[in-house]
């Protein structure tokens, strides 16, 4: 070894190090309980997983296995993975910053053990330098050392306890930094790989080998060299990835590649693992007794090996042949040497040697004659406590130090001494010990120096395993004297940590944790034991069960048999065979719960029952088996082992049964024969265990080939009955066995039952037993088989108490049925007619039947029905016997079997009574069956709890159906003498069967017996062969299961349902079966002519009855509900969809029934009528009862077409005798009155569709006849019988010829002249009517007139005024329904001819109508339009009331101009109508017309001028509609040359322009505000063109007192865009020439703005856009083509040069750099403009645009201002070249009519959000 490698220590626990420097190092005290944690290689267990805790790889604090680098305490052997160890005192943390990166800090984590002293007194070893702490630690990571600042190389080092630095232990010679003083850096964590690789080959050098050169090593020196670089290659990992330590990089080394540690461990190994490396003799010898493959052995991490190699050195060796390679120096010649003559007693081991005979040792016995490798092995070994030096700190084994001595202070159980009896003892001693401690230390004595192993002596191996096992079995015992002697007490428990003190790590995963201030009790001690059992005892036998399974179990045998002896021995009254196979079996089922079996379960098992004696096993019960067997128990049981459930674990990836007992008995009964095995099964039976039913299989099996003998066949039925009466529940498999086995032997039995020797009682005994245990397994009561003698006492003998197993919570298994082998094997046996064999079978038929306490009714019933061809037979032998046992239960038994398989009596019945039969034998039969009707009364003909009378309906049918279908008349003679001898019981215990028989029969059996009833009725109608409960049940029946039939509460829910209390929401109706619904029409149908017939019926059953035929007709959700006064029921009527097909013949059936004459006291509230204030029964008809029924269903059918033709008529005709037949008076009857209206409103829709004639004269003659009842005057049928009678007029065309036709019009016209006074025709006008209505009403009309008299009055007239005599409605939509339908009536029908009475009541309704509309406003949903509409009709027919008609016509025109929307339309007609007055011929009449022939257009000239001076308001459309009329009609009737008060067309047209410019537009209806603009600019030109004025002089009227300049610019805009909507040469050239009269006014709007100092109004910046668009309107009228152009109109560049001026200066006003933050929309208003204007002037190809030179300084000021908008950015690129789209004139004018209404919007937005207080520190920067 090089100088600069650092030393080795070789320690014992805590010893204090010594070297030159360490002489007077001062001691500190340490805790006891430190550990002495080492590096480890755990290798991979060949174990099942299940042992994983037991073993010495599992990881104390995760609680999983070890693979591979971990960490064991060579104190208490516990071992922890490296990443669970979070030791206290074993992890240290430095935080630094990174050198390159002053900001980043990393963490560095060391992992270490301190070394604790080596003994319990002495003190922890402190070294102190430079004010340091230092104590000697194991590494687990590598660290650097703070003073050298190189890696620690090795397993261990110093550690300051305060600055939790690391040092080499040579580097203590060197000064030191103070502790507490160095700040630790990159620099002390940073080591270069080069220096990694240099130290640790000077480390390491000693164990480095080529290739060539480790061939030659033997494979115990390449064993240790390849474990010390695999730890140190962990360390190096571990520091690594833990930060301990970091690679630094230089730029030219991998720091991830170039150590070469990797690559010696993958090259040591791979030597290892060829298994061509020479191995010593003494290791060799060790392997092969221990079965380990050299390959796969590590020498230096298996304890045993270690123990083994301790042992071996420190005894003598033989030097024969001494090793070559053993170095000299360390040779001893004359000690401790044995001669070549001595013997094995001469190689005794010493206590005392020094270390060269240990180092020699090495060399002679195992061939390691390297330094290096020796060398670590002694250290290695040292470190793990297996010998000690004195004296010395380093224990290298160098020539100087060869005289050290070193002492091993215990024995090992490999040496040859005495002391290992010594060391026997004392393990024995210790654990005999009541003090957990004491035990402790015996089993750290056990683990640690008697490891089990292949060479250790037999002896010793028992006496310890004895004393193991003995130290497990007195758990119970210790327990005790703990609860007696110490907690009672209050003394601390022996050997047991308190909760004050502190926790000790690692803390086990199952540990008992109890708080602070508890105190120990008997829990902890059980908890502590087994702690010890889990962590000691159980790997140690883990240990001795790996070395030979059968020899363990074998063992365990013996030493179980020996304690149970002993223990008897002690017991001198107790000397019962059964007692000491009892104790034995306790120390079994001990064992299996420590977990200490293993896999030696089965063999330890087997031997138990090998030694059992013939008395204990016929007769003995031991209930401690069923702890080992019974799946059950070792559940419910805390402390069960896992073995004994047979579990299943994971071996080398293969799935392994660790235990199977059963699996051991069926083997073991294939070798040592059936009958053992059999008598195993028994003693277990009898003991109680469960035994599994396949094992019972098993053995039947067994039987069935043949293998099972009469007498073994006896045992195995015990064995059944024992089983199966101590558990029967949820083993009904088990009959299967026991069929099997009784019919295997079947022949056997048979030959028995013939002779006549004693055998026969030993089969009638296994007869008897078998069946037991069959009614066992069926659920009979064990009291009830012992009282009828199916089993003695003497079978049940010995049994356990089953209260005391928890037998009870099994469940049965189904179906329970008797296996049909069985009952094969009873038929055969009945019919051997031995008396003793069939009275059995008949006491196990009945038992099973009636008894079966596991079977549900259901179960019995699918048993007779699969056996009744085997039952009826046996039964009929049965009542062929005449015995005593019997006699009494053949009967029930008889009816128990006819309730379930009738069809097999049928069958048996048709057998010996059918039509094949002679008729002789066939009445044979009948006498018979008549007799059975007859016992019908006897108190056996019963069966409890269960409807039986269902089944003796067959037996009528047999006994009376003859009476009519037997062709012999001697048989039907017979019958109906029968019949006449039957008394009235008999009669009514008939019916009585079939009532009750009735709801349990089956669909068939029902609808059978419907129709035999049926026919039965007809020959005697006087008898009620069903009572009215049993067609109700049935109905209800049918009802419940038609809407539940997937649920499961049956007929109480049903009974719940009827009085409306359901269980739960209601279900979707399901599709019943065919059959069902027939049986459900002909129940009702019985039900209904019973009714019919006058057969008598109870309140109660005729409203149930009629709730279940409601619901037949198609009320799903009627119910039965509490009347009005809650004393009484009724039937709610709800959930009608349609009526169903099948129930068609009952809805024909309501038509009679309503036709029936027998009275009914009928209370109202059965009705369901409110008019029940005494409920006093009223007399009506028996119909009475159906009519809401009928009339409900007709009234909710959505589709009547889809029923048949005859079944809709039928209803028509049931409406029609309810109305002629019975009383809507009556209070019971009253309140269906509504429902009749609701039918009749049905009936209405039938005249309308494809139906025939007849059926729609009857609808049609059904409603005429209910309206002149007079009843429906008020209602609203009237109106829609009147419309559907239209529209079937309509339908068929108007044809004269069509009876429908004829009917149709003769019932509107009835009604009409019947119920007009009562506002019928009111009515129909508040709604919407269409042409054909007004054109059937026409022609009733004119026919009426044709055939009037003169003195009668016009239906016409009296149609009309019935209208307007109606005052308005408060919903004014249905006010505009009656004026629109008096419009379409009065244009149509009655427009002229009027009386003078009609004319007034028109003109007051128009008047009133039109005031009331004005008040609700244009959004009331009301036209006013047909209010003039209405006059001018009236005006325009009836000039002989034109003065009234006038005044009426001004006062609606004027209202509506006020507040509504008018129309263009209405007011033309309204000017033409009073136009059309002067064309009147009459003479009389001529000067007034001509005195108001300009009226109406004065009226709209007068609210014109209004309008347009603020004096009035009217709507935008309103004031648009006006103009349009004035501009196209004729212009003379706006003229009144030389009236005094009238308005002209000029003046109208001056108050136009100041309009133009004052008007305040609304926002919400800008849009129609500047079309009304517009068109007042229109009408302006209007009266310019007339002749009437001149623009000049209405410019200078009506703009005179302007003060607003902007508003001036936005009427001149208005003007401008009347004048390019028309583009009428005349209108251009004339507003062309008042551009002088614009440009003041564009320059005072302007000039407001651009003088300094000037702060902007709200309006600023809607009068910058107003003169943007003037501008650019201006432009574009100057290039609009002229047809005859004059040069007074100015040019484009004079406009241009006029107007731009003020526009350019005010651009210039606002720079971008300068403009305010309030002023910026102003700006941005100003920029965007002239963008606009000059894309204009470009796009619009103006002459302007040619000489842009002027401006393009501006121009180019404003592309570079930064600011950005859309016109900005297309101006800019136009000026960068870009050609732009022509523009046309018309896109300008829609543009500029968007800018006008968007510059007003904004102008009324800023009146309001900007107040001009908020802005009087503003102005406009110049």
């Amino acid at each position: 070894m090089s100088s600069s490698a650092r030393s080795l220590p070789i320690l014992f626990q805590g010893e204090q190090p010594r070297t030159v420097n360490m002489s007077n190092a001062p001691l500190q005290s340490s805790t006891f309980c430190a550990h002495d944690f080492v590096p480890w290689r755990f290798q991979q267990s060949q174990r099942p997983s299940a042992f994983d805790e037991t073993s010495s790889s599992f990881c104390q604090s995760c609680a999983s296995s070890i693979m591979g680098f971990g960490l064991l305490c060579c104190g208490c052997m516990c071992a922890v993975h490296f990443d669970c160890y979070d030791y206290p005192e074993g992890n240290a943390h430095h935080q630094y910053a990174v050198e390159s990166d002053s900001g980043t800090q990393k963490l560095a984590v060391h992992r270490f053990c301190l070394i604790p002293p080596s003994k319990r007194d002495a003190d922890l070893v402190t070294v102190k330098r430079a004010q340091h702490n230092f104590r000697h630690v194991n590494l687990f990571t590598l660290p650097i050392c703070f003073h050298c600042l190189l890696p620690i190389w090795g397993c261990q080092a110093l550690h300051c306890t305060t600055c939790k630095l690391f040092v080499h232990l040579t580097c203590l010679d060197q000064p030191l930094a103070i502790c507490g003083i160095v700040d630790i850096r990159s620099i002390h964590m940073t080591v270069s790989l080069d220096s990694i690789s240099r130290t640790f080959a000077d480390y390491y050098g000693d164990i480095f080998l080529s290739s060539e050169d480790m061939g030659k090593q033997s494979f115990e020196e390449i064993s240790v060299s390849s474990a010390m670089l695999w730890t140190q290659l962990q360390i190096y990992i571990n520091g690594l990835a833990l930060g301990s330590f970091v690679l630094a990089s230089n730029g030219h080394e991998d720091t991830t590649e170039g150590f070469e540690l990797q690559y010696l461990v993958e090259l040591y190994e791979a030597y290892l693992s060829s298994g061509k490396l020479p191995v010593s003799a003494a290791l060799g010898e060790y392997l092969e007794a221990n079965r380990h493959n050299p390959s796969s052995s590590a020498i230096m991490f298996d304890w045993s090996t270690l123990a083994y190699i301790s042992s071996t050195i420190k005894s003598s060796y033989d030097t024969q042949s001494p090793p070559s390679g053993a170095s000299p120096d360390l040779r001893v010649p004359g000690e401790n040497v044995a001669t070549q003559d001595g013997n094995d007693a001469a190689r005794h081991p010493f206590e005392v040697v020094t270390l060269g005979h240990l180092r020699n040792s090495l060399g002679y016995e195992f061939n390691m004659l390297s330094e290096g490798p020796a060398r670590h092995y002694l250290s290695h070994l040292h470190k793990l406590g297996f010998f000690t030096c004195a004296n010395f700190p380093t224990c290298v084994p160098e020539p100087a130090k060869s005289s050290q001595r070193c002492s091993f202070p215990l024995p090992l159980g490999f040496d040859l001494s005495p002391d290992v009896e010594t060391l026997v003892s004392a393990i024995e001693a210790c654990l005999s010990d009541l003090d957990l401690s004491v035990n402790e230390y015996g089993f750290l004595l056990l683990v640690r120096r008697f490891w089990p192993s292949g060479l250790a002596s037999e002896y010793a191996l028992r006496r310890l395993s004895h004393a193991v096992l003995s130290w497990i079995f007195t758990e119970d015992d210790s327990l005790a004297k703990i609860l007696r002697d110490f907690i009672p007490k209050g003394i601390d428990l022996p050997g047991i940590r308190s909760a004050s003190d502190a926790p000790v790590w690692p803390t086990a995963h199952d540990a008992r944790r109890a708080q602070n201030s508890s105190v120990n009790n008997g829990g902890d001690y059980v908890a502590a034991r087994r702690s010890l059992l889990s962590r000691y005892a159980a790997r140690w036998l883990l240990a001795l069960h790996d070395q030979d399974v059968v020899t363990y179990a074998r063992l365990l045998s013996e030493i179980i048999q020996d304690i149970a002896s002993c223990l008897e021995s002690s017991c001198p009254n107790v000397h019962e065979p059964s007692s000491t196979a009892e104790r034995s079996l306790r120390f079994i089922i001990r064992l299996c719960r420590a977990s200490v079996d293993f896999t030696a379960l089965d063999d330890l098992f087997l031997m138990w029952l090998q030694t059992l004696e013939p008395e204990v096993l016929d007769t003995a019960s031991l209930p401690i088996l069923q702890r080992l067997l019974n799946r059950d128990s070792a559940e419910s049981t805390s402390r069960h082992t896992t073995f004994v459930d047979q579990i299943f674990a994971q071996v080398d990836g293969h799935v392994v049964k660790l235990s199977d007992p059963w699996g051991m008995v069926r083997r073991a009964a294939k070798q040592n024969g059936l009958l053992d095995s059999l008598r195993w099964l028994r003693l277990f039976a009898r003991s109680g265990v469960d035994i599994n039913v396949p094992i019972f299989a098993e053995y039947s099996e067994l039987s069935r080939k043949g293998l099972v003998i009469l007498n073994q066949g006896s045992v195995f039925a015990e064995a059944a009955l024992l089983s199966a009466w101590t558990r029967s529940m949820g083993r009904q498999d088990l009959q299967k066995s026991v069929s099997t086995m009784v019919s295997s032997l079947l022949p056997t039995i048979q030959n028995t039952l013939r002779s006549s020797d004693n055998n026969a009682a030993c089969t009638s005994t296994f007869i008897r037993q078998s069946l037991a245990t069959c009614l066992l397994l069926y659920g009979c009561d064990r009291a009830m088989l012992v009282s009828n003698g199916m089993i003695t006492e003497e079978d049940i003998k010995n049994l356990p108490s089953r209260r005391k197993q928890n037998t009870r919570v099994a469940h049965a298994t189904d179906p329970i049925i008797i296996d049909g082998e069985l009952m094969l094997v009873l038929s055969t046996l009945v019919a051997t007619g031995m008396e003793q064999v069939v009275c059995l079978i008949a006491k196990f038929l009945h038992s099973f039947i009636t008894h079966a306490s596991l079977l549900e009714a259901h179960e019995v019933d699918n048993f007779v029905l699969r056996n009744g061809s085997t039952l009826y037979p046996c039964i009929w032998h049965f009542y062929g016997i005449q015995h005593h046992e019997i006699a009494s239960i053949r009967t029930t038994l008889f009816l128990r079997i006819l309730i379930v398989d009738p069809q097999s009596f049928h069958e048996f019945v048709s057998l010996m009574s059918g039509p094949t039969v002679a008729w002789n034998i066939r009445l044979l039969a009948l006498d018979r069956l008549f007799r059975m009707t007859l016992d019908i009364t006897s108190p056996d003909f019963v069966v409890e709890n269960r409807p039986w009378k269902h089944s003796v309906v067959d037996l009528f049918y047999h006994a009376f159906e003859p009476l009519w279908i037997d062709e012999k008349e001697e048989v039907r003679t017979a019958v109906d003498t029968w019949l006449q001898t039957l008394l009235s019981a008999h009669l009514d215990a008939i019916a009585s069967c079939w009532d009750d028989a009735f709801p349990s029969l089956r669909v068939s059996e029902r609808l059978r017996l419907v129709s035999f009833l049926l026919q039965l009725q007809s020959h005697f109608p006087t008898w009620r062969v069903l009572s009215w409960s049993t067609i109700i049940e049935t109905l209800l029946e049918y009802d419940y299961l038609q809407h539940n039939s997937n649920e499961d509460d049956g007929p109480a829910a049903a009974h719940l349902e009827m009085y409306g209390l359901r269980t739960q929401s209601d279900a979707h109706p399901r599709d019943l079966d065919p059959d069902i619904h027939s049986i459900q029409i002909s129940i009702a149908l019985l039900g209904l002519r019973m009714m019919k017939n006058g057969v008598e019926i109870d309140l109660t059953s005729c409203l149930k009855f009629k709730l279940y035929m409601a619901k037949i007709v198609g009320f799903s959700g009627a119910q039965m509900v509490s009347a009005f006064h809650g004393r009484a029921f009724s039937i709610h009527l709800d959930g009608f969809s349609t009526i169903p097909t099948q129930s068609l013949p009952c809805v024909n059936e309501f038509a009679r029934i309503l036709d029936a004459p027998h009275p009914f006291d009928l209370p109202p509230s059965l009705m369901n009528s409110p008019f029940t204030e005494d409920d006093k029964p009223c007399r009506v008809l028996i119909g009475s009862i159906w009519m809401d029924v009928v009339l409900g269903a007709f009234c909710a059918m959505d589709e009547p077409l889809k029923l048949p033709a005859l079944t809709l008529k039928s209803l028509l005709e049931a409406l029609m005798t309810m109305i002629y037949k019975h009383d809507f008076d009556s209070p019971a009857l009253r309140h269906l009155d509504i429902l009749l209206r609701k039918a009749l409103k049905k009936t209405l829709d039938l005249l309308l569709v494809d139906l025939s004639y007849d059926s729609r004269q009857v609808a049609l003659s059904v409603i005429e006849t209910y309206i002149k009842r007079g009843s429906a005057i008020s209602g609203a049928l009237v109106t829609e019988s009147i419309e559907r009678a239209v529209a079937l007029v309509a339908l068929l065309k108007h044809n004269a010829e069509d009876i429908l036709v004829t009917q149709a019009k003769s019932f509107i016209e009835n009604t009409l002249v019947t119920l007009a006074p009562s506002g019928v025709f009111c009515s129909l006008c508040k709604r919407p009517l269409d042409s054909d209505f007004f054109t059937v009403i026409k022609s009733i009309a004119e026919d009426q007139s044709r055939r009037a008299s003169s003195s009668q009055e016009s239906l016409r007239e009296v149609l009309l005024q019935s209208v307007v005599t109606q005052p308005p409605d408060a919903d004014w939509k249905i006010n505009h329904n009656i004026a629109l339908n008096v419009k379409e009536y009065t244009e149509s029908i009655y427009f002229e001819g009027l009386s003078k009475w009609l004319i007034k009541d028109l003109i007051t309704w128009l008047t009133v109508t039109a005031r009331r509309a004005s008040a609700l406003g244009s959004n009331a949903g009301f036209d006013p339009n047909l209010l003039l509409y209405i006059s001018a009709t009236l005006l325009q027919y009836n000039k002989a009331h034109a003065k009234d008609l006038l005044e009426c016509t001004e006062t609606v025109l004027r209202v509506a101009l006020s507040r509504s929307n008018v129309e263009k339309q209405s007011l033309i007609r309204t000017v033409h109508a009073v136009s059309s007055l002067s064309d009147t011929s009459l003479s009389s009449k001529e000067d007034f017309v001509s005195s108001n022939t300009n009226h109406v257009a004065q009226i709209l000239l007068e609210v014109l001028e209004d309008v347009f001076r603020a004096r009035t308001r009217v709507t935008p459309s309103t004031l648009n509609a006006i103009i349009e009329t004035i501009l196209c009609t004729d212009v003379r009737i706006y003229s009144s040359p030389g009236r005094a008060g009238t308005v002209e067309l000029r003046q109208v047209a001056c108050s136009g322009l100041y309009f133009l410019h004052n008007h305040a537009w609304m926002i919400t209806e800008s849009s129609a505000e500047l079309s009304a603009s517009i068109a007042v600019s229109r009408l302006v030109l209007h009266a310019i063109d007339i002749g009437h004025t001149s623009l000049s002089e209405m410019i200078a009227e009506g703009f005179e007192k302007s003060t607003q300049a902007g508003t001036v610019v936005r009427a001149w805009n208005i003007l401008l865009l009347g004048v390019l909507s028309d583009s009428a040469d005349t209108h251009i050239r004339v507003l062309l020439e008042q551009l002088n009269v614009f440009t003041p006014a564009y320059y005072k709007c302007l000039g407001t703005y651009v003088h300094e100092g000037t702060t902007p109004s709200e309006s600023a910046v809607a009068d910058v856009e107003h003169a943007f668009i003037a501008l650019k309107l201006w432009l574009l009228l100057a290039q609009m083509p002229l047809v005859n152009s004059t040069r007074e109109s100015p040019s484009v560049k004079v406009i241009w040069n006029e107007l731009w001026p003020p526009f350019e200066a005010l651009v210039d006003l606002f720079k971008a750099d300068s403009v305010p933050e309030d002023l910026l929309p102003l700006a941005t208003t100003v920029w965007s403009s002239v963008a606009n204007l000059f894309l204009f002037v470009l796009q619009s190809r103006s002459p302007v645009g040619l000489d842009t030179i002027p401006h393009a300084a501006m121009l180019n000021r404003l592309r570079d201002s930064g600011r950005r908008n859309s016109a900005l950015s297309k101006l800019s690129r136009a000026l960068d070249g870009e050609l732009l789209p022509e523009l046309l004139p018309s896109a300008v004018v829609t543009q500029a009519k968007q800018d006008v209404e968007n510059a007003e919007k904004l102008r009324v937005l800023e009146s309001v959000q900007r107040p001009m207080e908020r802005r009087r520190d503003m102005w406009i920067p110049t």
